[in-house]
């Protein structure tokens, strides 16, 4: 297996998904900022510390990277693993942290004027951004079962990550429907989130089940 190929599979397809999902969120804070000539509500959203509390939202995409480098490390520590589970296991992680990243970058950008007319709603976007987080979870841990499974056969092991994987596109439909709900109606947000979040689920039991056998 190549290490390096394995990396930029990995942590290099999460990390672009990163940088895009980063300059998307910036980006949309400073158009806002912008566009505030009033040195009144300049204060305001000082004293609200707007500028840090994007930086923390930023943090959320960084995530996706640390779960593959994570898994990407696992990966390169296994001793005589089969060149297609590792880039099987090391695609999965870096899609899915693409997709995932980008629908966080996406919702923040959408969101971005209505939390600065309000900021306390800043707290409802970040538990809206963690519904999006939750694919990669699942790529993670199915990524993760399938190598803690190896032994010497790949049989019923490349296709849970690639299930997980596509599965994943369910974070970007959540939070494109949530787009449908202003952050005000919250407990709506959430509900129309639901078919996307299934999606994931449905990936990941389908994957799970594939892996049945193993077990």
């Amino acid at each position: 297996m190549n290490p390096v190929a394995g990396a930029l599979l990995s942590v290099g397809l999460s990390g672009i998904g990163c940088l895009i999902s980063i300059v998307m969120m910036w980006t949309a804070h400073a158009g806002e900022m912008g566009k505030i000539t009033d040195t009144k509500k300049r204060e305001e959203l000082a004293e609200a510390q707007m500028k840090q509390r994007t930086l923390i939202s930023l943090e959320l995409p960084a995530t996706v990277v640390l779960f593959s480098f994570a898994l990407w490390f696992i990966a390169v520590s296994k001793e005589e693993l089969a060149d297609d589970l590792y880039i099987a296991a090391c695609l999965n992680m870096g899609v899915s942290g693409f997709i995932v990243a980008i629908a966080e970058g996406y919702h923040v950008r959408v969101n971005t004027k209505a939390i600065f007319e309000d900021p306390e709603l800043w707290g409802k976007s970040i538990v809206c951004m963690t519904v999006a987080e939750v694919a990669v979870l699942w790529s993670f841990a199915i990524a993760f079962l399938t190598l803690s499974r190896y032994e010497g056969t790949v049989t019923n092991l490349l296709e849970p990550n690639y299930i997980t994987m596509v599965a994943s596109v369910g974070s970007l439909v959540a939070v494109l429907l949530m787009t449908k709900a202003s952050l005000e109606d919250f407990t709506k947000k959430i509900m129309l989130s639901m078919p996307g979040l299934f999606i994931s689920m449905i990936g990941f039991g389908l994957a799970y089940a594939v892996m049945v056998p193993l077990f």
